[in-house]
């Protein structure tokens, strides 16, 4: 498998948002985690597949019960380790530092909206600014996150005011997503 580096791992299919455009929006209800053992099992196996970077993703994967332990393992095997999250957890500052010390390579923190108000309409919950809070903390603990936001036929119009948010909260490091295409 040399031709593949990268896979991503589904944690669990349990979110503390409910984003319209989520890919796993019908699983969510479900409210499903992987068992850790299993996970261990598929990790192993993708490094005998010689997999180089595992992102985890979700539902939201750091609301996963054993996140710490499974990037802890995932570099015990010399994997690197991704997490794609929407950031809302990382507003707390000892769970931050406990994500880097558990090694994780690259953190990517999804923006929903660019004011409080649009979050909350896209994700039907609060959290612009926990996330902001999140990204800061990772900032203050010498980690540097990338930004992700996902434009959406209701957003396109307010691209600017997303350039807006990334100047006035300092956020760099961004790419830009595009939701699925719709009927």
């Amino acid at each position: 498998m040399h031709n593949i580096s990268t896979a991503w791992l589904t944690t669990n299919y349990t979110c503390n948002c409910k984003c319209d455009w989520c890919y796993a929006q019908k699983m969510l209800a479900k409210h499903r985690n992987m068992d850790f053992k299993h996970a261990k099992q598929i990790v192993t196996y993708l490094q005998q597949k010689e997999i180089q970077t595992i992102t985890l993703i979700g539902g939201e994967p750091t609301i996963y019960p054993n996140l710490i332990e499974l990037i802890c393992y995932i570099k015990s095997l010399g994997i690197n380790v991704r997490l794609a999250t929407n950031g809302k957890r990382l507003k707390d500052k000892d769970f931050a530092q406990q994500l880097i010390v558990s090694g994780i390579d690259e953190i990517n923190i999804s923006i929903k909206g660019t004011n409080e108000h649009e979050y909350r309409q896209n994700t039907h919950q609060a959290g612009l600014n926990y996330m902001i809070q999140g990204y800061n903390n990772l900032k203050q603990l010498g980690f540097k996150p990338s930004i992700s936001y996902v434009i959406t036929s209701n957003s396109t119009e307010k691209f600017d005011e997303f350039v807006k948010l990334l100047l006035k909260e300092d956020l760099d490091d961004v790419v830009i997503q595009f939701e699925k295409p719709s009927l």
